[in-house]
């Protein structure tokens, strides 16, 4: 059986280990088109702004990549990185529908980070 002092030291140099700093990752802030928006004309571009500056290691490790309601991917232009922003372009005007933005990015601490969220186009009214 283990002896209460080990135990009650264990457990004392646990709870001090909690002041350690955490290592978090790069967090999306911002998005345009913004997250479950409705909007009446095709946006021009993706802008998707993080916390923390992004590393480009070129090839696909940012990259953004728009579908359809039918899961087919949309025609964007190459993913950019400035600082803490991606970007890709879109080739033509968005047609009316739902859409599927998906990206990923590799943080400032070098770990890859990913995540999607969707926007609709409708018609003018």
């Amino acid at each position: 059986m283990v002896n209460k002092k080990v135990l009650t030291a264990a457990l004392v140099v646990l709870l001090s280990l909690g002041g350690l700093p955490a290592q978090s990752h790069s967090q999306l802030v911002d998005a345009s088109p913004r997250p479950n928006t409705t909007l009446t004309t095709s946006p021009r571009q993706v802008l998707l702004t993080f916390n923390e500056e992004l590393i480009d290691l070129g090839g696909k490790s940012n990259v953004i990549t728009v579908t359809n309601a039918r899961n087919q991917r949309v025609a964007v232009g190459q993913t950019v990185v400035a600082s803490n922003q991606l970007s890709a372009s879109f080739s033509r005007n968005l047609a009316v529908g739902r859409y599927t933005v998906w990206w990923r990015a590799v943080s400032a601490d070098g770990h890859p980070i990913s995540g999607k969220y969707r926007f609709s186009i409708t018609k003018r009214r």
